[in-house]
């Protein structure tokens, strides 16, 4: 089994954490994003949507998040994402939960060290030349370069991105109130729907975003986030991830 992703990326992280979870050791290939490593046609041919992550498992390729982890469930450990309506409608909503836009909302103003005007010009435009250069992979490539334009629109709408953080830093506030008297989302059970919240709540507050919950004392939220912390999964993902020494 081989898992293609990047350490840092948030739905590597989260299926990283499912991976360490249930014990599993695949074997890991870095695909080096900041080199558009998910643009190289090897790699989308292995996945049509090129982006991270992906497993491989003999001749089996899964490259849809949701789909590894429902596909990992199935080979060791234990389950974490199972049939339960009240588990898929929560791991459901912190899908949608736009980490992508947040991260590119602060990295268009150079407070990372980078500059997103320059990252997705720059990803548009490698799109339509692979598009070009690669016929057979025209409409993946095209795909891409839309969703980017898309993309970079929501980013410097600031409207668009204000109105994200209210809504998102609504839900937050809700979820607080849901961990308040039970350990995990979904209640004793450590599930799919947790992975994506540790995930989420290290991104926010590496961004500086909807993060006061983490610095104020006797909040629902940072209790949780402690818990998660705790767990040998977090520093298998966050710390002692292997490929984190390579970049």
């Amino acid at each position: 089994m081989e898992l293609h992703y990047f350490p840092t990326s948030h739905w590597s992280r989260v299926i990283s954490l499912v991976i360490a979870e249930k014990g599993l050791t695949p074997t890991r290939r870095l695909v080096d994003i900041r080199h558009h490593a998910t643009f190289a046609p090897e790699y989308i041919r292995l996945n049509p949507r090129g982006v991270v992550p992906t497993l491989v498992d003999g001749a089996r390729v899964v490259w849809d998040s949701l789909r590894i982890a429902e596909y990992l469930d199935e080979r060791a450990g234990p389950p974490l994402y199972g049939p339960d309506p009240a588990l898929r409608e929560r791991v459901r909503e912190l899908e949608e939960f736009p980490v992508m836009l947040f991260s590119y909302s602060v990295w268009t103003k150079g407070l990372k060290g980078e500059r997103s005007a320059d990252i997705l010009a720059g990803k548009i435009t490698l799109a339509r030349e692979h598009a070009a250069r690669y016929p057979a992979l025209r409409q993946e490539y095209e795909r891409k370069a839309s969703f980017f334009e898309r993309f970079r629109a929501e980013v410097y709408d600031e409207r668009v991105v204000a109105d994200a953080l209210g809504r998102w830093g609504a839900y937050l506030e809700a979820m607080g109130e849901t961990v308040r008297a039970r350990p995990w989302l979904l209640g004793e059970d450590y599930s799919l729907a947790d992975c994506i919240a540790v995930s989420t709540l290290y991104r926010l507050i590496d961004l500086g975003l909807l993060d006061a919950w983490s610095t104020t004392p006797g909040h629902p939220l940072r209790a949780y986030y402690d818990r998660l912390r705790a767990r040998p999964s977090f520093a298998a993902v966050f710390s002692d991830d292997p490929l984190l020494a390579t970049l």
